[in-house]
C-alpha cells in the first residue's frame, strides 16, 4: 500500500486547495499546512507511543513557536479545523496527538506519478525517518554535545579569600561582556597590583569598575598602597601625609623649636 503514497520528504498539494472553505483565513490555512508537513507519512513511535500515518505529537505552545502565531491564534485555528472535521486531537498528561483525518486522501498519488518520482529522484540508502525519529536524532545530538563539553571550573585567583576571588571573577566576566577579555598576562599583572592594597580596597575598586563599566581597576584612588610593617612598632609604613615631617614654621613651633 505504501507504493501509492507520497514519501516523507514532501507533501502533495492540489490546486483545488484554493477552493477550500478556510483558504482565505490565513491563520487556519497556515496551521493546517503546518500539520500536513508535520504529520507522519508512515507509522512510527515516539517515546513508546504509537504514532500512525497522518498523526504527529506536538502542543499548542510548540505549534505557536513553529508557525509564528500566538497561542490564542493557534487555538482558534484548531477549533475551526475541528469544526469542519479536518483534524482531531487527543491529549495526554505529557503532550497531544494531532490527527489529519483525510491524510491518505490528501497525500495519495497515482502509480504513474510514483514511477516518475522514482526515475527523477536520486536513490536513498535507507528509509526516510518519521518526524518523531528526526526529533529523537536531534535530541540525541544535543545530549552528546552536552556530554562532550567539559564544564568550565572557575580558577581560584585568590584562594585564601572567597569574596575577593568571587569579585575578581565577576570583573573578568565584566571584561568579556564589554568585549575586552583579559589575557593571562593582564590577569597576572592585575593580581599583582591588587595585592599591594588592602582586601577592602581591592574589592571596592573591582566593584566600582564593574558598576561604571570601566576597563581598568583603580585601587590607588581608594587608598595608598600597603608597604612592609615596621618590625618593632607594627605600624603600617606608607607615604601618607601623617608620616611626613612638617618643616613649616607652624610645625616647628608645635614641636617646641625656636622659630626665628
Amino acid at each position: 500500500m505504501t507504493d501509492n503514497k507520497v514519501c516523507g520528504d514532501y507533501i502533495k498539494l492540489h490546486r483545488k486547495f484554493m477552493d477550500w472553505e478556510w483558504y482565505t483565513n490565513i491563520n487556519v490555512t497556515k496551521v493546517f499546512l503546518h500539520m500536513l508537513l508535520k504529520a507522519n507519512w508512515k507509522e512510527g513511535k515516539w517515546q513508546g507511543q504509537e504514532v500512525n500515518r497522518g498523526q504527529f505529537i506536538s502542543s499548542i505552545k510548540k505549534i505557536s513557536e513553529q508557525t509564528g502565531l500566538t497561542e490564542s491564534e493557534v487555538k482558534t485555528a484548531l477549533k475551526n479545523l475541528k469544526k469542519s472535521n479536518e483534524i482531531a486531537s487527543k491529549g495526554t498528561n505529557k503532550n497531544t496527538v494531532f490527527t489529519v483525518k483525510n491524510y491518505d486522501k490528501y497525500q495519495s498519488v497515482s502509480q504513474q506519478t510514483d514511477d516518475q518520482l522514482a526515475i527523477n529522484s536520486p536513490p536513498i540508502s535507507e528509509p526516510l525517518a518519521t518526524i518523531e525519529e528526526r526529533e529523537e536524532r536531534k535530541e540525541g545530538k544535543k545530549e552528546r554535545k552536552k556530554k562532550n563539553k567539559e564544564p568550565e571550573v572557575a580558577k581560584p585567583y585568590f584562594p585564601s579569600d572567597d569574596l575577593l576571588n568571587k569579585t575578581f571573577l565577576e570583573f573578568i566576566e565584566h571584561r568579556k561582556a564589554i568585549k575586552k577579555p583579559m589575557t593571562e598576562i593582564a590577569i597576572t599583572k592585575m593580581i599583582t597590583k591588587l595585592n599591594k592594597y588592602s582586601r577592602g580596597v581591592a574589592i571596592t575598586s573591582l566593584d566600582k569598575s564593574i558598576e561604571n563599566g570601566w576597563q581598568g581597576v583603580f585601587p590607588e584612588k581608594e587608598s595608598e598602597p600597603i608597604t612592609k610593617k615596621e618590625e618593632t612598632g607594627g605600624q603600617i609604613k606608607g607615604s601618607n601625609a601623617e608620616n611626613e615631617r612638617d618643616d613649616s614654621a607652624v610645625g616647628r613651633y608645635l614641636r617646641g623649636e625656636v622659630v626665628t
